[in-house]
């Protein structure tokens, strides 16, 4: 059974009809898209080369195998390993509840129907996604920010 991720792309507003072409160009659906504003710490965005500009943030799930040809085309094709160009990453899936959910969040990608859930795998990283309500942006990255988060996209 393959290994599933969750992708995620963030990029310059300009960037992300491009980045969604790219995509789709690969067989890979964009999964949902959401408007972003950087809120890390400048040595951070300095270091990511991501500056205060309004993001488009990308998410998508796909195999481990296709994102790796995902995100060689990004660093390539989209210049994502130049500096302030934007920034591109996986998050193991742990498990998606049911054959239909799988369907669902890989639309047109091949998918067996004996795939139920997805292999348990550790990693280094964490992400957390927090939805809230207008106005409580500040009080959510405080909160990241003490828990030693180093920064994240609103």
């Amino acid at each position: 059974m393959p290994s599933y991720v969750l992708m995620t792309i963030i990029v310059n507003r300009s960037m992300a009809k491009h980045v969604q072409a790219f995509c789709e160009q690969q067989g890979v659906d964009v999964t949902l898209t959401a408007l972003g504003h950087g809120t890390a710490s400048n040595e951070l965005l300095s270091y990511l080369g991501l500056g205060e500009t309004d993001k488009q943030i990308v998410y998508l799930v796909t195999t481990q195998d296709k994102s790796r040809v995902l995100l060689r085309g990004l660093m390539h094709g989209m210049r994502l390993d130049i500096p302030g160009n934007g920034i591109a990453f996986t998050t193991p899936l742990g498990s998606i509840g049911g054959a239909i959910s799988l369907q669902y969040l890989t639309s047109s990608q091949p998918v067996k129907e004996c795939e139920q859930t997805v292999e348990e795998k550790k990693s280094n990283y964490e992400v957390i996604v927090a939805i809230s309500n207008r106005g409580y942006v500040d009080e959510v990255m405080d909160a990241a920010r003490s828990a030693h988060a180093s920064g994240g996209t609103v």
